[in-house]
C-alpha cells in the first residue's frame, strides 16, 4: 500500500501525522479481515465436526437399535409389544429399565 503525490511532501506536521492515521486505520482494516477468515476457517471446521458427530450418532443409535432388538425375548403377546415399545422409548438414554413380572414368564 502507499500514497504517491506527484509533488515532494512539505514538512507539515499536520500532514505526516494524516499519513499516521491513515496508515493505522489501514493496518487495522487489514488485520480485522484476517480475523474475519480466520473466524471463517474456524467456523468452517466447527460446522464440518458438527455433521461428523451427527453422522456418528445417528450411525451409533442405529447400532444401539440392531445391539438391543430384543430377539432374545420370546413372545408375541400385545402385552408384551406393550412393553418393549415403552423400552425403546428409553434405549437412547443412560437409563435403567426393570422388567417385572411372574417368576418363568420370560423376563431374562
Amino acid at each position: 500500500m502507499g500514497i504517491i503525490h506527484d509533488k515532494p511532501m512539505a514538512e507539515d506536521p499536520g500532514a505526516f501525522d494524516l499519513i499516521q492515521i491513515f496508515a493505522a486505520r489501514a493496518a487495522a482494516a487489514l488485520k480485522r479481515r484476517r480475523a474475519e477468515a480466520g473466524l471463517q476457517a474456524a467456523l468452517e471446521q466447527v460446522q464440518a465436526l458438527q455433521q461428523r458427530l451427527q453422522a456418528e450418532n445417528i450411525y451409533l443409535q442405529e447400532e444401539i437399535r440392531t445391539q438391543h432388538n430384543f430377539e432374545e425375548i420370546v413372545g408375541r403377546g400385545p402385552s408384551l409389544f406393550h412393553v418393549l415399545k415403552n423400552v425403546e422409548a428409553v434405549v437412547p438414554t443412560d437409563t435403567t429399565v426393570l422388567i417385572t413380572g411372574e417368576s418363568d414368564c420370560g423376563k431374562s
